[in-house]
């Protein structure tokens, strides 16, 4: 067992040694390395399961099952052949029906319990990858800008490239996660137990980043090539707000008929316990429905603000989305809205305006959330105010397993428990007035701080920064002063009125604002909930963001060819 985990650990460094320079947009040598990653991964699998696997229990499985296993790799073969040859076939429309998959869950028996895993976002992202870059290599990497494609006399020379810190400290975080699984396990808990303890954390670690950070960094990367022009980013972003409306009316539907689809004993017990009844749509949580919600309201109200002649059909569906988030009675959820809500009105109104927008926006928060604790049946009284158990109860616990993440984090402040680890390592830090039904820590900078140590959470924050610079900065290059937002061939840019110039810039302006007010939404509701890089549509927002960034700023440095 031993062996067989050094040699997983060593394929995930050789995995992550081929995708990053991928990630990054390597030039040179991406079929070797696409082909090493691939090489890495299936023997990363092969001893990851061997160091994690019981021999006894996997014999057992197998046994009796070669013909059903056989079938099922021939079954999950063709489907990747259909999906690659569609995905091939309609290259315009892959990327959106993945975003349209994207919240769905598959469960996966093992053993004793059931995993839900994102199958149909990874079947969909693998069949775009062999369809767009494998076969015809549409989606090639960024060749450099030049004074063609800017225009004579206007390119600086420091912008030979531009700069993307976006995904330089996204890279930045995965290594160092990645990296992390030789010092997790060590030091610490049952580390007494040998390989046995320390192959389980790195388990954990492996799940954080083959199920999230890898995958979910290919939707960044695929989006950013796939939005080229203003047809590819209105197909997105209206997916977006269109899975919203469908999920929204989902949830709508299950308030009055109890109909749910996902944990529903783990509902039912929170409504029992008089905490009143949450919709959660096809999503696990209802805390991360309303998340979504919170996502496509936002882009609702960005596109409503830039394209006007899309205003009746976006307020029916904010109304809509809306409507479904008060069902979730997520007081995160509401309060991240207001700050993403606060963000938007400040890039689009002004300080001034902006700043009677934000003090308007937070008394309606506090009305909000006075109702929300009134149907959930929150009591606050002075006791629990004064007394550390009573303010861990209001917070659902979070006080405990803050401390708890501070405690992991006084004790190794270079490194951390080892990513993915704080659920392992809390048995250790629990304060003995801790709920037993809580493990996981709901605050994203004190989880990276108990997992990777401070390198951690200043990678965290250098990601948050970039971000927000992304988005929200203005950017102005020589020459370039209006920035038209260009379709392709036979289409018509984002506003669809044949408008261009300055108006143009002005709304993608708009769109990248409300891009970061999404940022800023999943930010809040992280400290609130965790879940900051766990969510998909926050890289598909980094990709989007981007795009709009660079790719359609009127400044064309990439070329997207057929």
């Amino acid at each position: 067992m031993t062996t067989s985990l050094l040699i997983a650990k060593l394929s995930l460094m050789v995995v992550l040694a081929a995708y990053l320079p991928l990630f990054l947009g390597v030039r040179r040598g991406r079929r070797p390395l696409a082909v090493v990653l691939v090489a890495a991964t299936a023997t990363l699998f092969v001893f990851s399961g061997l160091a994690l696997g019981d021999t006894a229990d996997l014999d057992a499985l197998l046994a009796g099952r070669a013909a059903l296993i056989a079938g099922g790799a021939v079954a999950l073969i063709a489907v990747i052949a259909a999906l690659t040859w569609l995905a091939w076939r309609f290259p315009a429309w892959a990327l959106p029906a993945v975003v349209a998959v994207m919240p769905l869950r598959i469960p996966v028996p093992l053993g004793d319990r059931s995993a839900y895993l994102l199958l149909p976002l990874y079947a969909g992202i693998l069949a775009i990858l062999i369809a767009e870059v494998v076969i015809r290599d549409r989606l090639r990497p960024p060749s450099g800008a030049t004074r063609e494609t800017v225009g004579a006399g206007h390119l600086p020379p420091a912008l030979d490239r531009p700069l993307d810190p976006l995904r330089l400290s996204l890279a930045a975080f995965i290594a160092l996660a990645g990296l992390s699984v030789f010092w997790a396990g060590s030091g610490w808990g049952a580390d007494a137990l040998g390989a046995a303890w320390r192959s389980e954390v790195f388990g954990a670690g492996l799940v954080e980043m083959m199920a999230f950070l890898l995958p979910f960094g290919i939707v960044t990367m695929l989006t950013f090539r796939y939005v080229a022009d203003g047809d590819g980013l209105r197909r997105v972003l209206l997916t977006v707000i269109g899975s919203g409306v469908v999920l929204a009316v989902i949830g709508i539907v299950q308030y009055p008929t109890r109909w749910l689809v996902f944990n529903r004993s783990g509902i039912m017990d929170d409504y029992e316990l008089g905490n009143g009844f949450r919709v959660n749509s096809l999503f696990w949580d209802p805390n991360m429905f309303s998340r979504f919600l919170i996502v496509a309201l936002l882009l609702s109200i960005g596109l409503m603000v830039a394209v006007p002649l899309w205003r009746r059909r976006l307020a029916a569906a904010a109304f809509l989305l809306a409507g479904a988030n008060l069902l979730t009675l997520s007081r995160s959820g509401w309060m991240a809205f207001a700050v993403g809500f606060i963000v938007f009105a400040f890039a689009w109104l002004g300080r001034r305006r902006g700043a009677a927008v934000a003090g308007a926006a937070v008394l309606v928060l506090l009305l909000a959330g006075g109702l929300l604790l009134a149907a959930r049946g929150v009591s606050v009284t002075r006791a629990k105010l004064e007394r550390p158990w009573g303010i861990n109860k209001l917070t659902g616990g979070r006080l405990y397993l803050g401390e708890a993440a501070l405690k992991m984090t006084a004790d190794r402040p270079a490194g951390g428990v080892g990513y993915g680890a704080f659920s392992l390592a809390y048995p250790d830090y629990r304060n003995r007035h801790a709920s037993k039904r809580l493990s996981e820590s709901h605050t994203t900078p004190l989880t990276l701080l108990a997992e990777l140590g401070v390198p951690g959470l200043l990678v965290f924050l250098s990601v948050v920064w970039a971000a927000f610079d992304t988005t929200l900065r203005r950017r102005r290059l020589p020459g370039l002063e209006t920035a038209p937002v260009r379709a392709g061939p036979g289409g018509a840019d984002i506003a669809d009125d044949g408008s261009a110039g300055k108006d143009d810039a002005r709304r993608l302006y708009l769109i990248r604002a409300a891009l970061g007010a999404v940022v800023a939404a999943v930010l809040v509701h992280s400290l609130l909930y965790n879940a900051f890089f766990e969510d998909p549509y926050l890289w598909l927002t980094f990709g989007l963001s981007l795009a709009t960034a660079y790719r359609l700023s009127g400044w064309r440095p990439y070329d997207v060819r057929d």
